[in-house]
């Protein structure tokens, strides 16, 4: 789709299509390493709360209801992933740093095309305006992308961050 025109015009969204096409695939990547782990729509949004990646109030904006979410924490506490309150086990960090981990390998095609210096030279256009991004006070503290205060603090130390590891976000 983002390569259709808008309407009234004749040429596509070329530059803002092509822009977001890494954060595309990056998406589908994750909603096929999901479906690999059976973890549906809402049990992605319980695990990643249980993992401590976000609270749970801040998914109120993908509007399930508090009957899909406590039917989503049922069926992930009946696998072992999840504690009935909301925490989850061992089995569900790992399962989750799996789903990463798979996300991470099934995102990573497109960067692998590039060579070293390639590389080094898109960090070098985009770590200045992410550091103002991040800068900025302008991203909520808390948000469903689970963009929390170590992958913040890896980016403003110009430290690519890595894949994330859920058992290092548990609570204790």
């Amino acid at each position: 789709m983002s390569a259709q025109p808008f309407p009234g015009r004749t040429k596509s969204r070329t530059v803002p299509g092509r822009a977001t096409r890494p954060r595309e695939h990056r998406g589908d990547g994750h909603i096929a390493a999901l479906q690999a782990h059976s973890i549906g729509p809402t049990e992605s949004l319980v695990s990643h709360a249980a993992v401590n990646a976000a609270p749970q109030e801040v998914f109120s904006s993908r509007q399930w209801t508090d009957e899909e979410w406590i039917g989503a924490r049922e069926r992930l506490t009946a696998r072992g992933l999840v504690e009935a309150d909301g925490r989850a086990t061992d089995e569900g960090l790992r399962v989750r740093t799996a789903v990463e981990k798979l996300t991470d390998e099934l995102a990573s095609t497109p960067w692998d095309a590039l060579t070293p210096g390639e590389t080094a030279r898109l960090a070098e256009l985009l770590v200045p305006p992410v550091l103002d991004i991040v800068g900025s006070g302008l991203l909520p503290s808390q948000s469903t992308l689970g963009i929390g205060p170590e992958v913040r603090l890896r980016v403003s130390g110009h430290v690519r961050p890595g894949p994330i590891d859920c058992a290092k976000r548990r609570s204790p």
